[in-house]
């Protein structure tokens, strides 16, 4: 039985091989290519993370699936994969920050920092403001004594 099955195939993958373009080459093209493909194409991370997870309650948790039933335990696996996809996101995030940071300082300490001062020196006399003293606008005798109540 075994071998007839191999037979199958081989002959399938013959069609597909040698006649592509025969109506029956199509329809296995359709069906064990261009198919498998637009459902890959539409998966996620969390789904393949939702697969990890819900065949992991499968094999060792077959007592919690009789216990809470296989509609919450699947509710659970999913909200799980949403979580899991959320964090790896995140740590994701961070460790591209870190690494994008690490890289700067590492190449700030290989130059010696002479470019960053020369940054830093060009930043400073940008933004050095000349500080002119102004007389007041509406006082002509300077500031007001205030009354000293006794």
């Amino acid at each position: 039985m075994l071998a007839g099955f191999y037979g199958l195939w081989l002959a399938l993958m013959l069609v597909m091989r040698f006649a592509p373009h025969s109506w029956l080459g199509s329809v296995l093209n359709r069906q064990l290519v261009e198919r498998p493909l637009q459902f890959a194409a539409g998966l996620e991370r969390h789904h393949l993370i939702y697969f990890v997870i819900m065949s992991g309650m499968i094999i060792g948790g077959g007592e919690v699936i009789a216990i809470l039933g296989p509609e919450l335990v699947a509710a659970y696996a999913l909200n799980s994969a949403i979580y899991f996809d959320a964090i790896l996101v995140a740590y994701t995030l961070a460790a591209v920050s870190f690494a994008r940071n690490a890289l700067r300082y590492t190449r700030v300490r290989l130059h010696g920092g002479r470019r960053v001062r020369r940054l830093l020196a060009a930043r400073r006399r940008r933004v050095r403001r000349v500080r002119t003293a102004r007389a007041p606008a509406n006082d002509d005798g300077g500031p007001a004594v205030m009354p000293l109540a006794a």
